[in-house]
């Protein structure tokens, strides 16, 4: 399910805050609720507040990195993302609906060895990641800089973990889902890495 975003109003930081439905999206927001346009009119839903809680993202990763000097590589990948959303109207507890967003992202970044000892690394990395929603139209541009710590369970193959902090460009679109309320945002992210070159 798709809840378009507010045009005329700007996402509260606090989940709890209400939004005021624009006249353009009354149509997404019954269709989304599941009632008929005449059920939507008699509960004057042009007036209602919506609701929304937004779920921190989850995302996995699966990397390929080349290594440029001993300390310095090259890495992009596929990235996963799981967005999800709680939208309710407070003045109708009935109507409730839960948004899912699933991404596909392929980043390019470069990664910095810090420490090595044994199948054990700590780095750091920046890269770019350009991701496309599969439930519908947006592409999504970020930024991002993480610490990670990987363990090397063969030779070419590793399981790593990383903190980041990463800044979502707007999409462009009257979606409503976590980037746009907190575009600056740390996150967690774990996955499996490949060294061509080792």
């Amino acid at each position: 399910m798709i809840i378009p975003y507010p045009r005329k109003t700007t996402p509260s930081k606090s989940p709890k805050a209400a939004q005021t439905l624009p006249m353009g999206e009354e149509k997404y927001m019954y269709d989304a609720f599941g009632i008929s346009e005449n059920q939507w009119a008699s509960l004057d839903g042009a007036n209602l507040d919506l609701v929304a809680k937004h779920h921190l993202p989850i995302r996995f990763g699966l990397n390929v990195d080349y290594r440029l000097s001993p300390r310095l590589a090259i890495s992009s990948g596929i990235h996963y993302t799981y967005l999800y959303s709680q939208f309710s109207v407070p003045q109708h507890s009935s109507l409730s609906v839960n948004q899912k967003l699933h991404y596909l992202g392929i980043p390019l970044g470069m990664v910095w060895q810090l420490w090595s000892a044994h199948n054990f690394q700590l780095y750091i990395t920046g890269e770019v990641m350009v991701e496309k929603c599969l439930n519908d139209k947006p592409w999504q541009f970020s930024t991002h800089g993480a610490a990670g710590a990987e363990y090397v369970f063969s030779r070419k193959f590793g399981f790593y973990l990383e903190t980041s902090l990463g800044y979502y460009f707007d999409d462009g679109t009257h979606l409503e889902h976590y980037y746009k309320e907190h575009p600056l945002v740390p996150s967690i992210e774990f996955g499996l890495r490949m060294h061509l070159n080792e």
